[in-house]
């Protein structure tokens, strides 16, 4: 069972395995650029509903749209920054450095914007709930059909969501404990190298085979003698 992950993991270099890991999250982080935009343009809002929150002085549902739009702000930010490593032909400190800032920033992101989704939530009045619905439904569902759908694409965003999390963080806490290995591959290699290339295996310079001793010389007579 664990055949598959040796192979795509083991014998590989550090550097490497956070390529591998920035591409993963880069796929994520244009899924979510995508939802959250389209959730912070598309308004399913009702007239009604909007005149109901505007008559009890509830603005709540405006800070949540704002949550969307950052969060889409921030996605495309992870874009940038992991699309860097994956993309680069060699690695900077700098980028290994942003990797780490964007995973911490994205936890107290989602923090700040769960306890906002919960104030709005908290805050609606309850006359505009029984009378067009809460503001986390996000259509009538009416039928079975439109429940067991409505069910099925919160279990799967609910994943997506949590892979992205997590691969945002895992890419920082590797990227942080990548950095002096970085600073060590460039101080060993040659001076004037910006950045070293991850095609290369981190362990290399100290597998490398050398010679040792005295070359042996076979002259013609058979006999075998020492340079």
């Amino acid at each position: 069972m664990m055949g598959g992950g040796d192979s795509c993991w083991q014998g590989r270099s550090p550097l490497d395995r956070l390529r591998n890991l920035s591409i993963t999250c880069l796929v994520l982080d244009a899924i979510f650029a995508l939802l959250y935009g389209v959730s912070a343009l598309k308004d399913s809002t009702s007239e009604e509903k909007l005149q109901c929150y505007k008559d009890y002085g509830y603005y709540w549902h405006n800070v949540v749209e704002l949550a969307f739009a950052v969060s889409s702000v921030a996605a495309v930010c992870g874009i940038a920054i992991h699309a860097s490593i994956s993309c680069a032909a060699s690695f900077q400190d700098r980028q290994l450095v942003n990797a780490n800032y964007f995973g911490h920033g994205l936890v107290c992101w989602t923090f700040l914007q769960a306890l906002a989704e919960a104030i709005a939530y908290r805050q609606e009045p309850q006359d505009c709930i029984d009378r067009y619905g809460s503001q986390s439904s996000t259509s009538s569902a009416d039928s079975t059909d439109e429940s067991g759908t409505n069910l099925v694409w919160q279990v799967a965003y609910t994943m997506l969501w949590l892979s992205w999390v997590t691969g945002a963080v895992a890419t920082a806490v590797l990227s942080r404990r990548m950095l002096p290995i970085l600073h060590h591959l460039q101080a060993t290699s040659t001076p004037g190298t910006p950045g070293w290339s991850p095609s290369t295996d981190s362990n290399e310079a100290g597998t490398m085979p050398q010679t040792v001793g005295m070359p042996v010389q076979f002259p013609t007579n058979g006999s075998m003698q020492l340079a």
